[in-house]
């Protein structure tokens, strides 16, 4: 879950030392742990010689060697989705980006938000806002003047592993076209003085925690990542639903005094209601429900040759109708993979099916 903190600058001027003109310091929301031996952390080793002399063991100890590590600076700036649809007209839709401070030291990071044209261009928040997410997925929720950032005048402050969850919100265009495409980049930056202009395996002398040196292992001490916006003037929806439980006594909807329960060799049929609405129309529409197969626990058992599209029979081969079953893995369990292919479907007039198939309790 990502909470966030917030520490006022003035505050934080006696820690940090610095007096740079920035409103607000954010901290981590999460971490990955610690990214390596931390930066200024003393290695000292030191060696020995044993020999005997006329039976007399002896031992001389070397010198002691100590060194401090020094400082890796690497930040990973990572977007969350895909793509996010949008329509035409539409006000702050959110791209949301992970940011991670995979360096071994305390970094402190500013961001910018660079729209880019590709159909169209995003038009992003004339406040130059962007806001941190409060669960662990962006939400117009999160778009608060508590969890605002200010990309003229925060800056981020993150342990070695911290992350933090920003949401990036962009105005789309009115006069965009079904399908066109637009592109958000958010960049972090090192605030590391002289990180900046820096290129890869640069050292920047003394510059790393507790003084020492630091070595800059991306160009400028930054890194980046592009959100994508696809336009689109259709909606496609799917509701998955039980449609009945037969248990060998009773055949009907659950929680119904008709309606089986779910018991042992119970056999549960699945209902999903595809919906296709709006002026626009989609490609290669696949409709996907994978089902795992039973273990040594129990679980549910896919019924072979048992989808039904729109009161049509199909079967579980790769044929001519729209249906295929195949067996896939996933995260290491075996799964059957139902797949519904309605291909290219348009939303004007709306699109309508209605997809069941059934499952039996082991």
């Amino acid at each position: 879950m990502f909470g966030f903190k917030l520490c006022r600058a003035v505050a934080l001027i006696a820690v940090l030392g610095s007096t740079g003109a920035y409103a607000d310091v954010f901290t981590e929301t999460g971490s990955l742990g610690p990214q390596g031996t931390q930066a200024g952390t003393l290695i000292t080793n030191q060696a020995r010689a044993e020999y005997s002399i006329s039976g007399n063991t002896l031992t001389e100890q070397s010198n002691v060697e100590t060194f401090s590590v020094d400082e890796r600076i690497q930040v990973d700036v990572t977007v969350q989705m895909p793509s996010v649809r949008v329509q035409g007209g539409q006000s702050q839709s959110l791209q949301s980006f992970l940011i991670t401070n995979l360096g071994n030291g305390q970094e402190r990071f500013s961001l910018d938000v660079l729209p880019m044209a590709a159909g169209f261009t995003p038009i992003f928040a004339s406040d130059n806002r962007v806001y941190r997410a409060v669960e662990d997925a962006c939400s117009m929720d999160d778009v608060t003047p508590a969890q605002a950032f200010d990309v003229e005048a925060d800056q981020l402050e993150l342990a070695s592993g911290g992350t933090i969850l920003i949401c990036v919100p962009a105005d789309i265009p009115a006069d965009v076209s079904n399908g066109e495409e637009g592109l958000i980049t958010l960049r972090a930056n090192s605030e590391t003085p002289g990180a900046n202009g820096a290129g890869i395996g640069d050292v920047l002398a003394g510059a790393g925690d507790e003084g020492v040196d630091a070595v800059v292992v991306q160009a400028d001490g930054r890194d980046e990542d592009q959100g994508l916006y696809v336009v689109s003037a259709v909606e496609v929806t799917v509701v998955k639903s039980i449609a009945e439980v037969a248990d060998g006594f009773r055949t009907g909807p659950p929680n119904t005094p008709q309606g089986g329960r779910f018991i042992p060799d119970a056999v549960i049929t699945y209902q999903l209601d595809v919906t296709v609405a709006g002026s626009g129309s989609v490609e290669n529409l696949r409709i996907v429900d994978d089902i795992p197969l039973p273990n040594g626990d129990g679980g549910i058992a896919y019924v072979p040759n048992s989808v039904v599209v729109d009161d049509a029979g199909q079967t579980d081969a790769a044929d001519d109708d729209l249906t295929t079953v195949t067996e896939v893995t996933i995260d290491g369990v075996p799964h059957r993979r139902i797949t519904v292919d309605f291909g290219s479907t348009s939303g004007d007039p709306q699109f309508e099916s209605v997809i069941t198939f059934q499952v039996q309790i082991q």
